[in-house]
């Protein structure tokens, strides 16, 4: 083998090593891609706490996104005070925006 020869050899392995790598790159970046997606959608979820104070529940967003259509089905107080339970005392919120709350007074 010729100089020229080596030189188209060394050449080919400069290329399949630079197309691999131009692969794993795009694979990776790929990868990337997804995982920033589900790491967007979920920081735009909401995030709903419950507590009360005596008679009064209050349920709060405290995530950044709006939480629609919430259901509440069965409240108990920590004292035992308070129960709500069946299908007849289901209470319905259609949005509760971020950093909002709503309040559940028992008389």
């Amino acid at each position: 083998m010729t100089i020229s020869d080596w030189i188209l050899v060394a050449t080919a392995i400069i290329i399949f090593v630079y197309t691999c790598a131009t692969f794993w790159y795009a694979s990776e970046t790929r990868r990337m891609k997804k995982e920033m997606m589900k790491q967007n959608e979920l920081s735009l979820m909401p995030a709903i706490i419950m507590y009360n104070d005596g008679d009064v529940f209050y349920i709060k967003n405290i995530g950044k996104g709006a939480a629609l259509n919430v259901l509440i089905k069965d409240i108990t107080s920590a004292e035992e005070k308070i129960t709500i339970k069946g299908e007849e005392k289901i209470i319905q919120i259609k949005c509760i925006m971020k950093l909002d709350f709503f309040q559940i007074i028992f008389h």
